[in-house]
């Protein structure tokens, strides 16, 4: 009998997470994906394709594409004014 208390209680735990692993999927596809049906998301979960890591290209393209954003965000009210940042919501120097 030894051990097998613990065995059952990780078995416990991991038929519950399963069960909120799934039904977490079903609100997404439910909600978020119009354009596949059930099956066809499901697959796509198992397609390794769908899940690589990005290439070095890619980052860099990103980070690119990010910092473009940046140099040319200008706030609309407040911020930087004079060259320097305020950093409370006062309206004060």
């Amino acid at each position: 009998m030894s051990g097998r208390l613990g065995k059952f209680v990780n078995e416990i735990i991991g038929n519950i997470h399963e069960e909120k692993q799934e039904k977490f999927l079903w609100e997404y596809w439910l909600h978020k994906d119009f354009e596949r049906s059930w099956k066809a998301f499901r697959e796509s979960l198992n397609d390794s394709s769908t899940n690589a890591a990005p290439t070095q290209n890619e980052l860099k393209k990103t980070a690119i594409a990010s910092a473009n954003i940046l140099k040319n965000f200008r706030p609309a009210s407040g911020g930087e004014q004079n060259g320097a940042v305020q950093t409370v919501g006062d309206n004060s120097d």
